[in-house]
């Protein structure tokens, strides 16, 4: 299956439109109607239109961008959603963000969120560091 192929079935299983993923994703129609026809490569594809589409096509964007992995974000998602942050918290990523804050103010669907977005902004730079370096894998 394509990434192309990919795209088109998650919007026809969405029950929307590629002029609706666009405008969520905050890029022009014509750059999805690019995605479903194979236009734009995979290595092509910016991190986060990729994201946003993902998102509200509620597929794991590394899955619709790759092929590989879990289909649904829930799945995939890059952390277990209701287990407490380890204290001391020395090594918490969002340091705008206080740990206790962060589980105790988000919901599940939040912090599920986080996760697809942080798993497809890793997936986009793996990525890119394969397209820069010229190797695979």
């Amino acid at each position: 299956m394509t990434f192309g192929n990919r795209v088109s079935a998650a919007i026809e299983e969405a029950k929307t439109s590629a002029a609706e993923v666009a405008r969520k994703a905050g890029v022009k129609p014509a750059t999805i109607s690019d995605w479903v026809r194979d236009v734009t490569q995979p290595a092509n594809v910016k991190a986060m239109p990729l994201i946003k589409a993902a998102a509200y096509l509620n597929v794991n964007p590394a899955w619709l961008l790759t092929g590989k992995g879990e289909r649904s974000p829930v799945a995939a998602a890059v952390f277990t959603v209701n287990a407490p942050a380890p204290p001391p918290y020395s090594n918490w990523p969002f340091s705008p963000v206080a740990p206790d804050d962060y589980y105790s103010l988000l919901t599940d669907a939040d912090r599920r969120d986080v996760a697809n977005i942080v798993q497809g902004l890793v997936m986009a730079r793996r990525n890119d560091s394969t397209k820069s370096t010229g190797t695979s894998g």
